[in-house]
């Protein structure tokens, strides 16, 4: 019972409440969902909370992978350093730091509310100042613990912010050698990730030789020992499990099953296939930045790559949803000059017209697409080059050209849809 008196007069509510198992709704298999409690454990006042809750709290959002509760109360503990254990503190910072340097900015809005509306250049300010800070948290549990495997790991991580969030080779090669040299007796995973990345850094530079020798050595940290017709295997495996899961939109799924493919066999980077793939996750995930880094890096490192070609019609691809035709174009005729065997050198010649097309250039579109018909007449692109073709004389007020050309459509290829569309336009034309 609570009693509230006041000179005015006394108010008292009572209230039931019954303590115990819930066998009803455990019979029913109604069990509480950890995510049901985060609007509440939201509302904490964790300044107030003694310490060891903080650390329950922070496995809380950890596990529910809500980073504003993560920021918010790993923030607190880390200012508490000295109440923590070595080991704890080096858990909250890699905490910390790894969450800071991925905030975005929906993280600070609640749910149903709002996002704060900031510049581009506000957000990379704030961006750049989030990365320093997990740089600098890093660094504070990397001078206090005395353990080399967590060094390693964690100046590893400082080597990632640098390298992805901040742009600066230097100085994540820094950090990735440190890890190399007067951490390498902690013989972890550590010591093969940084090699990997001393690759990662050289193919980002476009210098293949340097990237291919830094792989090769991490390759040869053996971490497991399979016959090599299982390596094949699962080499194939991966890919084909990356497809389905950007198909299906599962992007968390993919991106760990490309850094499993990436970390048992650092070489296949150089291949070409997994920066394709990881283009087109970026892409699935609107992303289109780093579509644009992994696809052009690719090229740079290795333009003999057998999947160069992809990656070129790739980037047409993207550059025409974005509406940047001239760049569109620019891979398009880069892919038909330097890759002239490629299987892919109708498909890039159909885009080509069309792009002409798009940008009233009937003319081009039409020589263009006319040339594919003719000299690929069996080809399966062939009733798209002539429909596009007619489409631009068309356009270009060359009725009896585009009449001609439809016929050629319709009569050569009539079952196809492009052949039957045919059929209706001449119609359309021939009662003008």
């Amino acid at each position: 019972t609570l009693t509230l008196k006041s000179a005015a007069g006394t108010w008292s509510v009572r209230q039931k409440i019954r303590v115990g198992p819930g066998y009803e709704r455990a019979a029913r298999r109604q069990w509480d969902k950890l995510e049901q409690y985060l609007p509440i454990l939201r509302e904490y006042q964790f300044e107030k909370m003694a310490t060891e809750d903080l650390m329950v709290a922070a496995r809380i959002f950890e596990k529910l992978e809500d980073k504003a509760g993560i920021v918010t109360v790993g923030s607190i503990l880390y200012d508490r350093g000295d109440k923590l254990s070595d080991q704890d503190f080096v858990w909250v910072c890699l905490l910390l730091g790894r969450n800071l340097r991925d905030y975005q900015p929906e993280d600070q809005a609640p749910e149903g509310q709002p996002k704060p509306k900031k510049t581009e250049e506000q957000l990379r300010k704030e961006a750049r100042d989030r990365a320093l800070r997990a740089i600098a948290i890093f660094s504070a549990a990397e001078q206090r613990t005395s353990d080399l495997k967590a060094k390693a790991r964690l100046a590893n991580e400082k080597g990632d912010v640098y390298y992805y969030f901040l742009d600066d080779l230097q100085k994540a090669e820094q950090e990735y050698t440190k890890t190399l040299t007067r951490y390498a007796k902690a013989g972890t995973d550590q010591v093969r990730l940084a090699q990997i990345r001393i690759g990662d850094l050289y193919k980002t530079k476009g210098d293949y030789e340097a990237a291919l020798r830094a792989y090769q050595r991490a390759a040869d940290m053996p971490i497991h020992n399979y016959p090599e017709e299982v390596e094949l295997a699962r080499r194939g495996s991966f890919a084909r499990t990356i497809e389905d899961y950007i198909r299906r939109k599962v992007f968390k799924e993919a991106h760990k099953t490309l850094d499993q493919w990436d970390w048992e066999f650092p070489t296949d980077k150089l291949v070409g296939y997994s920066s394709l793939l990881r283009a087109r996750l970026a892409l699935a995930e609107g992303n289109k930045p780093e579509a644009l880094k992994q696809a052009n890096e690719l090229l740079r490192v290795n333009k003999e790559s057998e999947y160069a070609d992809d990656i070129l019609l790739f980037l047409a691809d993207l550059h025409v949803g974005s509406g940047q035709l001239d760049k569109a174009l620019a891979a398009l005729d880069r892919l038909l000059k330097d890759y002239p065997a490629s299987d892919l050198q109708e498909q890039a010649r159909v885009r080509r017209a069309r792009i002409y097309l798009q940008q009233a250039h009937y003319d081009q579109a039409a020589a263009e697409a006319l040339e594919l018909a003719n000299s690929s007449p069996d080809s399966e692109n062939a009733p798209e080059a002539l429909m596009l073709a007619a489409t631009a004389l068309r356009r270009a007020k060359k009725r009896d050209q585009a009449i001609a050309t439809l016929e050629r459509l319709a009569q050569k290829y009539p079952t196809t849809p492009q052949g039957k569309k045919a059929q209706t336009l001449l119609k359309e034309l021939r009662r003008r």
